[in-house]
């Protein structure tokens, strides 16, 4: 995500100044978006600013030194909260030892548990409850 600064003048008012985002859409190339309006140069220059581009391009830089920081923070596209409950569960299981309690159930039965975590929690492992028994 770069910003960059785009000069245009739409009408007699005179040059007119927007800051502009672009980013990658996978599939479909490089998008364009206006996240910021600076206005024309001749306001701005009524409002006291003598230089509205070196102005509205110091804004664009802080723009981009900030999106280069925030970039570096982001380890993901994911949450990494979204499998905090899970944790929070496979903990009770281990303190509860069920994986000991399924072995002395299971022991006497013709079938014996794959995994020996409950994995009804688990968003990895497959929904098909057949999968998780075999026969002896």
């Amino acid at each position: 995500m770069v910003y960059f600064l785009k000069k245009t003048t739409p009408s007699k008012k005179g040059l007119y100044l927007q800051i502009y985002q672009s980013y990658y859409v996978p599939g479909k190339g490089k998008r364009n978006k206006s996240c910021q309006v600076v206005g024309y140069v001749d306001e701005l220059k009524e409002r006291g600013i003598e230089d509205p581009v070196a102005y509205a391009q110091r804004i664009v830089d802080g723009l981009n030194e900030n999106a280069d920081k925030r970039r570096e923070l982001q380890i993901g596209d994911t949450s990494s909260s979204k499998n905090i409950g899970y944790f929070l569960i496979k903990a009770m299981i281990d303190a509860l030892e069920v994986d000991n309690v399924m072995d002395i159930m299971t022991r006497n039965r013709r079938f014996k548990v794959k995994e020996k975590r409950v994995v009804a929690f688990n968003p990895s492992l497959p929904k098909n409850r057949g999968s998780r028994l075999t026969r002896k």
